[in-house]
């Protein structure tokens, strides 16, 4: 049996990229843009692989359910929490 990757059981892998890049040259998204995203992420069966990817590799765009203001945010919590674990 082929083993597949989560990327190809995601749900965006029918949906055109734009969705997810709906402005590669202008990083702005527009709240319909990244609410249209989101809401694909959110049925997906592998959103929690895409995030964890998404966090260490992807600067742009939405990935796992967040933008990427969010997934900084994400990341700098992370690091105050082994930030803070490391001075206990």
């Amino acid at each position: 049996m082929t083993r597949l990757r989560w990327d190809e059981l995601a749900a965006c892998a029918t949906v055109d990229p734009k969705v997810f890049f709906p402005l590669a040259e202008d990083t702005r998204m527009s709240v319909s843009e990244i609410e249209l995203a989101k809401a694909v992420c959110e049925s997906c069966p592998v959103r929690a692989q895409c995030l964890e990817y998404a966090l260490r590799a992807l600067p742009y765009g939405i990935a796992g359910g967040l933008t990427p203001v969010e997934r900084r945010q994400v990341n700098a919590e992370r690091r105050s929490a082994e930030h803070g674990r490391g001075a206990a």
